[in-house]
């Protein structure tokens, strides 16, 4: 055979998170947020409302806390329970 075989262990989405979950795991982060557009955000949860959740991002060694609309997000993965 000539060329590379294409070999899928996984979906794309799932081998994106769990790539993602390790990535996250070994930085300060503790929460992933699944977005509905497909994105991913690797964050600190600090809080919620009935309306938006409160996150931590860190941005080229920069700290933002920001809000994420809860109507935007498609699941929720938390990576650790220390707080």
């Amino acid at each position: 055979m000539v060329g590379r075989p294409d070999i899928n262990l996984v979906d794309e989405n799932t081998g994106k998170a769990e790539f993602n979950a390790i990535k996250a795991s070994k930085n300060e982060t503790k929460d992933l947020l699944f977005l509905t557009d497909g994105r991913i955000v690797e964050c600190d949860i600090t809080g919620e409302d009935d309306i938006n959740i409160f996150i931590n991002i860190k941005r080229d060694s920069k700290l933002i806390k920001t809000q994420m609309p809860k109507v935007q997000i498609k699941e929720v993965v938390k990576l650790r329970d220390d707080a």
